[in-house]
């Protein structure tokens, strides 16, 4: 079976305690199916956590493979795309790992070619968080814009809202705006 796109995904809900669910999935759109490649269970959410994590994994592929994980954006054929959701310690620790295929370019870079970020996730984290009605709809508008200039004016303007916790969950999520912007302009499918 080759891919061209697979889904990372962790679980809050399915398993008690601190331990949580890591999972990598794919959509069969001919039999209709959620195809569950790998699960791990993990209670480390870094970024160095995860870039153990991925190594661990390719390594483990081409263990039972005996081929080795290729990416377009590195060797011309391969996995073109990775859905994820947008946690910054997962998308660095992606970055780093393909960053030790191609120590060529950045781990930022390296998310520009790969990740992408699903709209309907986007959605469900904003949905939940209890910022005015404003702010939320000059977050929406990052994924549309059309320039980095129009996604920092953006920001700015999110940021000048000083909605209570904005800045931290900025931080939170893309500890810094040029992560930021590596993740969410460039990142995103629909």
């Amino acid at each position: 079976m080759t891919l061209d796109c697979f889904q990372i995904d962790v679980s809050f809900k399915r398993v008690k305690g601190e331990i949580n669910e890591f999972e990598i999935n794919t959509y069969d759109s001919k039999h209709h199916l959620i195809l569950s490649f790998c699960r791990v269970f993990t209670n480390v959410f870094t970024a160095e956590g995860y870039h153990r994590l991925f190594s661990s994994l390719f390594q483990i592929v081409h263990e039972v493979s005996g081929q080795h994980m290729q990416f377009k954006h590195i060797h011309g054929q391969g996995i073109g795309c990775i859905l994820a959701d947008l946690d910054a310690a997962q998308a660095k620790g992606l970055g780093l790992v393909l960053h030790d295929l191609d120590s060529e370019k950045s781990w930022k870079i390296h998310l520009t070619y790969i990740l992408k970020s699903c709209l309907i996730h986007f959605e469900r984290n904003l949905f939940h968080k209890k910022f005015s009605t404003s702010t939320k709809n000059l977050i929406r508008q990052i994924p549309n814009a059309t320039s980095k200039e129009q996604v920092y004016d953006l920001l700015k303007q999110i940021e000048d809202t000083n909605d209570e916790g904005i800045k931290d969950i900025l931080f939170i999520y893309f500890g810094n705006f040029k992560t930021l912007i590596i993740i969410l302009k460039y990142c995103f499918l629909y």
